[in-house]
């Protein structure tokens, strides 16, 4: 490579201290050329690479930002089917627990009028067996009906 060590280990000996030798100078320069040249070549692929990354991180970048839209999308469109559903179900909750109210009451005046209509029919059965009961104690003394009437009740 060409750096300062190289440089510094070139060491290039003197003809009469004057001179260099063209040999070892031509061949120097021979060696710095096709190094340059590797260089050149070896950054010229760099840079492709380079673009071809530069590319990929645009292509990758796009690609994310559509994922991250496409998320958006989808996450909006499940919030507002969830809200939709959530209202649907509180409508029929909400009606459900009507016709529940309305079943109950009308159990409830159903109850209430077979519970009068019991407590009607049990007192109608007690007053009759009142009456046969005290028909059947007026039958036991057929003598003075009525004031015995009067003293059993």
């Amino acid at each position: 490579m060409l750096n300062n060590e190289y440089f510094s280990a070139l060491g290039l000996s003197l003809k009469k201290r004057k001179y260099y030798l063209a040999s070892e100078v031509d061949e120097i320069l021979s060696d710095i050329r096709s190094q340059a040249e590797a260089l050149i070549n070896e950054n010229a692929r760099l840079k492709g690479q380079l673009d071809i990354l530069n590319m990929n991180k645009d292509e990758i970048v796009e690609t994310l930002n559509s994922a991250k839209n496409k998320a958006k999308e989808i996450t909006d469109g499940a919030r507002s089917e969830a809200e939709e559903i959530i209202a649907n179900a509180e409508t029929k909750r909400d009606t459900i627990l009507k016709d529940a109210e309305l079943a109950q009451n009308e159990l409830v005046q159903r109850a209430e009028k077979s519970l009068s209509s019991l407590r009607e029919k049990h007192t109608e059965a007690i007053e009759s067996l009142n009456s046969d009961f005290q028909d059947f104690l007026l039958s036991l003394y057929p003598d003075n009906k009525e004031d015995r009437q009067e003293s059993l009740f």
